[in-house]
């Protein structure tokens, strides 16, 4: 049987049209539906490849708030489960959770842990680096085969004992099914042939968690895994020779792609669209002739020039790091990729293309004879007030960081500038969340910042020889270097409206001492940083008091007051103080109302003791946080309990006893199902009967319905009763009765399932019930909800009555209670041995082996009355044997 989460996976198992509805019937085949159910699921699966959302980027050229869209991240850090997930291309090198598609145990006692994890669609390079809760852990290859391989990770404390294992398939087009998944199945086939994956990037995680559960639990949830991989082999036209270029890449021939983490490669790649067998994945699907590949050509040139960098070295100028939904307007993802190079998207008559940030060649050199005559021209050299920029502030992923977001230097314009500007701070944010160098953020925030101080705007006339004059050209006019930002033709006049911006080759110089800039505090952006942990943290020793002079140590923990609204818990941990590991946690949630700037810790400490505590927190949407260090403190001295008399006499006061609970069942329970059943059976709407009858036995079914509903009330009743008797020689019945009712009434609503059994044999009778109960204003005070279990013995209705049982209740002010009536309470360890941990026997607990940290005491005698310990009354007694 496959099961549903394995849809997504499943999209491109075939080729076909590129449309949800053949491909969502293709896998209600394969799910094995069919009829009404076969509908429903294909609209469903339907719904679910068609569903898109809309995204907004912002330009880098056009500072504006910064826009963390998860499509244009080098990170997909939420693990997504389900089939509503769209495709995802992954341009460059990237870390993702992944899409969390299927799970599988196997082997002896279902040893072996089977999980598959979604990372990418298309054809991806090779595994880089797994994280196991934030921390890289070692990988060693072990085995591979065309298209996957299999790495051995060493987990920091599985002590050289590897028990687990990941598997890196690639996502190749003719991609085959993974032998080991298809041998471990369980039940087999539930992972067959079929289930291939064909183009689906993915990582098969394996595990042997017999040997620790509790380490694995948490480490296999899936959330505690993130894959850092090398993503999609591209098409570079650059390498196809029939396309102009040199080498043996071919568009229609993916053996021939090779991973590139290059923006206008990926964006010439994307705007062509990523096919898989035929079937477009993500992408735009233009055809190649409406792309200027020349131009993407050019700019992939200027992306894989090698630039210096401070400190030495080099790296290439502009690289991209990203995932790109199929969810995301496309316009956007190619916005993405155009500003990860600092460059300019083109279209033109249908044809596009794009320009890299670098200077160029001027393709003309105008002057006012060139113009028409009495043809309007404008001209101004600054711009508005609201369009200026003097200080730059961006972001970019950090691959060291696990691709968070990381603060790039901002570029701060001097005093002569800002006084340009009337001596007002004019900041703006950016975000390049798509980039995965400091250094390269860097120079994008010097372009944008060069090209936003070239004021100088114009709008030329020209005749019709201008025609062959494009968007992104560069000019000269009146001893300025432009670049044509627009072009217009007008008909009437056959002539053409050029519209001119200012621009230098110094904006795309990228050596050091290019612009002037001030090593000063930097003014705020207008969005800071988020915080990572709470500030100010501060923690005291002090003492809670109460009645009867209790007095217990405690630990005040405060910190600034919390303004961030993103935080939504702070995490503490405390330990005593030369401990190792995290100690003790507690969480504290965002209040209602109110400042929220501590808490205090009490229950569980030691008076006179040094303590470590340390604080963290949780956020939404979640980042990356901290944790602080270590803040030493020492308890007081102080701790004064109330007598441990008095304590039991006030647990007593809040116990009812089991002996109640069950009691209150003995009278109500049997009376109810006795008069459910009379009334039922006697007057029910629908009844089916079943008997035989023999001169010395009798067996009988019985399943009867009544439903009732009136102004007041609406009540459904469900008997079904098993009866067998035998009248020779001996008197013997054995019954069992299911009664199912729910009721709503304007003083109740109630649901209640009684399952009972009784036996009676020569006036002997033997019994028992289970019961389920939820209600609202029908169970004893106080008790909204509730399960029952009884067996009883003896001759019913007189005192040889022995009732024995369990009892489960939720009170109404939602704590909850657990009763037991029994004569002896014991351990078993399932091979019929009584492990003697303890035992209740005539209400008397007797403990074997006791080991306790902390405890409140009233009196300890011995046995023979030789020893006595009195801590209520502060004496110790001891009485000479002879």
């Amino acid at each position: 049987m496959i099961t549903p989460i394995l849809a997504l996976f499943l999209l491109v198992m075939s080729a076909g049209a590129a449309s949800a509805a053949p491909i969502a019937a293709a896998i209600v085949g394969l799910i094995g539906l069919t009829g009404t159910a076969a509908s429903f699921a294909t609209a469903v699966i339907g719904i679910g490849l068609s569903l898109g959302a809309r995204t907004l980027l912002s330009s880098l050229l056009s500072p504006s708030e910064p826009d963390v869209s998860p499509a244009s991240l080098g990170a997909s850090a939420e693990l997504r489960f389900g089939s509503r997930v769209a495709h995802e291309l992954a341009f460059g090198e990237v870390i993702t959770s992944g899409h969390y598609i299927y799970w599988n145990t196997h082997g002896a006692n279902r040893r072996y842990l089977d999980q598959v994890y979604v990372l990418a669609s298309g054809w991806c390079d090779s595994l880089m680096a797994l994280y196991v809760n934030g921390e890289s852990v070692s990988l060693l290859e072990v085995d591979s085969g065309t298209g996957w391989t299999k790495y051995a990770v060493t987990l920091p404390d599985d002590g050289g004992t590897r028990r687990m294992w990941v598997t890196f398939w690639e996502g190749r087009h003719d991609q085959a099914a993974s032998p080991a998944l298809v041998a471990n199945s369980n039940p087999p086939g539930r992972w067959s042939t079929d289930h291939i994956g064909v183009g689906m990037c993915y990582a098969h995680v394996e595990a042997d968690y017999d040997a620790n559960l509790e380490a694995f639990r948490g480490l296999l949830n899936g959330s505690s895994l993130k894959f850092r991989f090398k993503g999609l082999r591209l098409y570079d036209a650059r390498l196809d020779t029939t396309a102009g270029g040199s080498g043996s890449h071919r568009l229609d021939d993916w053996t021939t792609w090779e991973w590139s983490d290059n923006p206008a490669v990926a964006c010439h790649h994307y705007q062509l669209g990523y096919f898989i067998n035929g079937v477009r994945v993500v992408g735009m699907g233009l055809p190649a002739y409406d792309l200027a590949t020349t131009h993407y050509m050019a700019a992939a040139n200027v992306c894989d020039e090698s630039v210096a960098v401070p400190g030495g070295g080099t790296e290439p100028r502009y690289r991209v790091a990203m995932f790109a939904s199929d969810e995301v307007e496309a316009v956007d993802v190619v916005d993405r990729l155009v500003s990860a190079m600092g460059g300019e998207r083109l279209e033109r008559d249908g044809i596009h293309g794009v320009l890299a940030g670098a200077a160029q060649v001027p393709v003309a050199a105008l002057t006012d004879d060139d113009l028409v005559a009495g043809q309007p021209v404008t001209f101004s050299t600054r711009l508005t007030r609201q369009d200026l920029v003097n200080e730059l502030y961006g972001q970019y992923s950090d691959p060291d960081q696990l691709f968070e977001l990381a603060d790039i230097e901002p570029v701060i314009g001097d005093t002569a500038l800002k006084s340009e500007d009337g001596g007002e701070t004019r900041p703006a944010p950016v975000t390049l969340q798509q980039v995965p160098s400091a250094t390269q953020g860097r120079r994008l925030l010097l372009i944008s910042f060069r090209r936003g101080r070239m004021q100088a705007r114009a709008s030329i006339v020209l005749g019709l020889e201008a025609r062959t004059l494009e968007v992104g050209d560069w000019i000269t006019w009146r001893g300025r270097t432009w670049t044509i930002s627009g072009t217009s033709m007008s008909t009437g006049d056959d002539v053409i409206v050029v519209s001119l911006a200012e621009i230098a080759a110094s904006v795309y110089a990228v050596g050091a001492g290019d612009v002037t800039t001030v090593p000063v505090i930097p003014t705020p952006p207008a969005l800071p940083a988020r915080p990572t942990n709470v500030s100010g943290l501060l923690v005291q020793a002090t003492t809670l008091t109460g009645a009867d002079g209790q007095a217990l140590p405690a630990l005040a923990v405060s910190w600034d007051a919390v303004a961030d609204e993103t935080i939504r818990t702070v995490e503490i941990q405390y330990r005593r103080d030369g401990d190792t590991g995290t100690g003790e946690s507690r969480t504290v949630a965002r209040p209602a109302s109110g400042t929220w700037d501590g808490t205090v810790i009490a229950g569980g400490l030691m008076a006179g003791t040094d303590y470590e505590v340390r604080t963290s927190i949780t956020t939404f949407p979640a980042r990356r946080v901290t944790w602080s260090e270590w803040v030493s403190v020492t308890t007081g001295g102080d701790f004064i309990v109330g007598s441990a008399g008095a304590l039991v006499d006030a647990a007593g006061e809040r116990t009812r006893s089991a002996s109640e609970i069950f009691n209150s069942a003995d009278t109500s329970l049997f009376e109810q199902i006795h008069r459910i059943v009379n009334e039922v059976t006697g007057d029910a709407d629908r009844v089916d009967r079943l008997e035989r009858t023999s001169e010395h036995s009798r067996a009988a079914y019985t399943h009867a319905v009544q439903l009732t509903a009136d102004e007041t009330a609406a009540r459904v009743t469900a008997i079904e009763t098993l009866e067998t008797e035998l009248t020779d020689q001996i008197d013997g019945k054995a019954s069992v009765t299911y009664v199912d009712e729910a009721v709503t009434s304007e003083s109740e609503a109630r649901a209640t399932a009684i399952n009972q059994v009784e036996a009676t044999l020569n006036g002997f009778f033997a019994g028992g019930f289970i019961r389920f109960s939820a209600n609202a204003g029908t169970l004893p005070s106080g008790v909204v909800a509730e399960f029952l279990l009884q067996l009883n013995a003896g001759t019913e209705g007189t005192p040889d009555w022995k009732t024995s049982g369990l009892a489960l209740q939720i009170l109404s002010d939602l704590s909850s209670r657990m009763a037991i009536n029994v004569d002896q309470f014991v351990i078993d360890d399932g091979s019929g041995n009584t492990v003697p941990v303890f035992v209740i026997d005539d209400g008397r607990v007797t403990i074997n082996n006791l080991v306790f940290l902390n405890a409140i005491g009233g009196r300890i005698r011995s046995a023979d009355e030789t020893m006595d310990t009195n801590y209520d009354a502060g004496y110790i007694r001891i009485v000479s044997g002879s």
